[in-house]
């Protein structure tokens, strides 16, 4: 019996510690979602495991049609609000953030401060994917976005070894038990922390740049594969991603449902409209 107990317990060790790395494109084709923080002039950057799936992500915010959605993400306080309209029913893996956000402000000016949010899936049988079957979710602080399909499979595959160094830094580190957090800095490898801060610009092949200044808010994009030469296709996702500096707070929101009384003044400004548009017709 208590070999069966210590055995139980190793198992729902190892899973834990499975489910607190981030999940990557390639191994589920649904990698989780990573925000990104980045100062070039400090050489330094930190990563947070929002806690949620690419799929479970798109499914609560509605993708382009979504409204009414407010989630925030307290990078200080390692917490997570749905404050939608209406609850999203999005759930996140516990979160620890520890200290690691601190540490990365002791470091740098936030005037050089930039930010992305990124996921990917790249799992795919054969010489190539088919039509939608890979994608890309980013942010650009760009209204609109497009990319080659060859350029989107490398990026991919570049997010993936950024997503596979954050699981493996065991420095300035939260990811053991819970969605966490990283820090890379000069005290890290030099290799990989320059390959890291070149993912902030453009994940080195995308003909965008999916960050921005944590001062403007970032745009969301689904960057999906076609077939062939043609370019991928786009969706534009209905919220913006912003970053509040005073409560270190990541918000990702959507334009908020109208009111009733809104409503109301509108129907009554366009009878109002149409009221003034009849007279006119009468009179002429």
């Amino acid at each position: 019996m208590k070999l069966k107990l210590i055995a139980a317990a190793a198992a729902f060790a190892a899973a834990g510690a499975a489910h607190a790395a981030i999940a990557l494109p390639t191994a589920t084709g649904n990698s989780d979602l990573v925000a990104s923080f980045y100062s070039v002039a400090s050489n330094s950057s930190v990563y947070f495991d929002l806690g949620v799936s690419m799929s479970d992500f798109a499914a609560a915010t509605g993708g382009a049609s979504g409204t009414g959605i407010k989630l925030v993400w307290d990078l200080d306080a390692g917490t997570f609000q749905d404050l939608s309209a209406a609850a999203t029913g999005l759930a996140t893996q516990a979160i620890n953030y520890g200290s690691v956000f601190t540490s990365f402000l002791g470091e740098v000016s936030l005037g050089d401060v930039k930010f992305d949010v990124k996921a990917g899936d790249r799992q795919y049988s054969g010489l190539q994917p088919a039509a939608g079957a890979v994608s890309l979710l980013t942010t650009s602080a760009a209204p609109t976005v497009s990319s080659t399909n060859s350029n989107l499979l490398t990026a991919l595959t570049n997010l993936n070894t950024a997503f596979g160094f954050m699981n493996g830094d065991t420095t300035s580190s939260t990811h053991s038990d819970a969605a966490g957090a990283n820090k890379f800095d000069e005290g890290d490898n030099a290799q990989q922390l320059a390959y890291l801060n070149a993912q902030g610009e453009n994940i080195k092949v995308l003909p965008f740049q999916t960050a921005g200044s944590i001062a403007n808010p970032l745009n969301m994009f689904l960057v999906s594969y076609t077939t062939g030469i043609n370019p991928t296709a786009v969706t534009t996702y209905a919220g913006q991603w912003s970053f509040d500096s005073v409560t270190n707070q990541l918000i990702y929101a959507t334009a908020p449902v109208p009111e009733p009384e809104a409503f109301a003044m509108l129907l009554a400004g366009l009878g109002l409209m149409g009221a003034i548009a009849r007279r006119r017709r009468t009179q002429a």
